[in-house]
């Protein structure tokens, strides 16, 4: 699949894992990519690359598929006296975000099925020089037909996170920039066919820690998808991501003797998304 992609208003971090879910409904494999590249020189120098990619491969009840999701965009602007040599350096990025998802999921019955998951990925802006995530997660089809379907996936994470440490100040639970956690995770997919040709989604997961319950991550999204002929669809995001216990960090690299109290800044723990893509499939 190609995808000619409109950059977003506002990007969230998280990642929508039944957004990406294949729908295979034949053994064998399937693989899709979107790709998206913007260069401008002028008044306003911006260099801006994306790559999404999912592979999967079916084979009686056994389901595996890893998808991928990278980004890349920075800014100069003519009356600061920015040019395009600097659209390379780290000051003039804003957006660096890289991730992978690999997940086997095993059909028990057609209403279970048990699923294992890895996850890697790394976002500057919030501070992640790494994550790693290993989790097991039952999914439950609580009701489905042809119009609509509900599912839900209580499940477990442990979570490994490496802060960036040249400006990494604190965060609630610790003073240390790289750590293990271990959270329960809640997923809620809703999705309802209004027509043959007009379609809606929505997933929301709870992240808790398990041994500090108010350290929580929520993640919402939804999208509305357009069929306008078909090969081509329109797909309409909104969402948010909430974290109630975001870090302290330094605005620039940690001096000697600590940061200076004007230069303490705290990520902001709520992020709001609204995107559009068109899609072509061939």
């Amino acid at each position: 699949m190609f995808a000619l992609l409109v950059p977003n208003v506002a990007a969230a971090s998280g990642v929508n894992v039944e957004s990406r879910r294949p729908a295979i409904d034949r053994p064998g494999g399937q693989f899709e990519a979107q790709g998206n590249f913007g260069f401008r020189q002028g008044n306003v120098n911006l260099l801006e690359t994306g790559l999404k990619a999912r592979i999967a491969y079916q084979h009686d009840d056994h389901l595996l598929f890893y998808f991928h999701d990278t980004a890349m965009s920075a800014r100069t602007l003519a009356k600061n006296g920015g040019g395009v040599t600097e659209l390379g350096s780290r000051d003039t990025r804003f957006i660096n975000r890289h991730m992978g998802h690999l997940r086997y999921s095993l059909r028990i019955m057609d209403w279970f099925r048990a699923e294992a998951f890895t996850q890697l990925e790394t976002n500057e802006f919030l501070l992640i020089r790494t994550r790693l995530l290993l989790g097991a997660v039952p999914r439950f089809t609580l009701y489905y037909d042809e119009r609509f379907g509900m599912y839900l996936g209580p499940g477990y994470i442990a979570e490994y996170e490496e802060l960036d440490s040249r400006s990494f100040i604190t965060q609630p639970g610790t003073n240390e920039p790289n750590n293990w956690w271990h959270r329960a995770n809640v997923m809620l997919n809703l999705s309802l066919a209004i027509t043959d040709r007009l379609a809606m989604q929505s997933t929301t997961y709870a992240q808790p820690r398990i041994d500090r319950p108010q350290d929580i991550v929520v993640l919402n999204d939804n999208a509305l998808d357009v069929t306008i002929a078909e090969r081509f669809q329109l797909r309409l995001t909104a969402g948010v991501r909430y974290d109630s216990q975001p870090a302290t960090f330094c605005a620039v690299d940690l001096p000697v003797g600590g940061c200076a109290a004007v230069d303490v800044r705290q990520i902001v723990g709520t992020e709001v998304h609204i995107g559009n893509s068109l899609a072509v499939t061939f």
